[in-house]
Formats: structure tokens, sequence, C-alpha cells
């Protein structure tokens, strides 16, 4: 089956940072596309974390863990993730 020029779907750029609105020097750029049912993205800089959603904020954020998670998997068990946003 040929595609034609409207049927492929182009993808875009974004960039988000980490705390997910809240100030932080750790900035992520994604690419992501509509796919079928969800939409799909990767990091740029890490093109092996992909995920989906079913909106574009809902895709960050499904990015967002996935890029954490691996940080806190060897992290000790004694030590406390505290949400805040650190002020200067």
């Amino acid at each position: 089956m040929t595609q034609t020029h409207s049927q492929i779907r182009m993808p875009k750029f974004r960039s988000f940072d980490m705390a997910g609105g809240r100030a932080v020097n750790a900035q992520l750029k994604m690419v992501f596309w509509q796919g079928d049912r969800y939409w799909l993205g990767k990091l740029v800089d890490h093109p092996e974390i992909m995920c989906q959603g079913e909106s574009i904020e809902e895709l960050e954020a499904n990015l967002r863990d996935a890029y954490r998670e691996p940080l806190l998997e060897y992290a000790p068990a004694w030590i406390r993730i505290d949400p805040r946003n650190l002020k200067e």
C-alpha cells in the first residue's frame, strides 16, 4: 500500500521541564506524533525511552515518569523523594 502525503504523520518537537511545570534546570526534548489511537513520543537525548498517551500532556507525564524511574531504581531505601521545588 502506498502512502499519500496526507497519510504521513510528521513528528513534532516539544521541550518540557522535569518538574512537571515547576522551575528546574533539567530540560528534556521529546519528539512526538499522533498514532491511530494514541500520541506516541520519545526523548530526543534518550531514544530508548518511548511512551504513549491519550493526550500530549499525558504523553509528557509518561515520558517524565519513564525517565525518572531508572534514576530511582538504584536509590537506597532510606532516601526520601521530596517533590518540593528547591529555590536558590
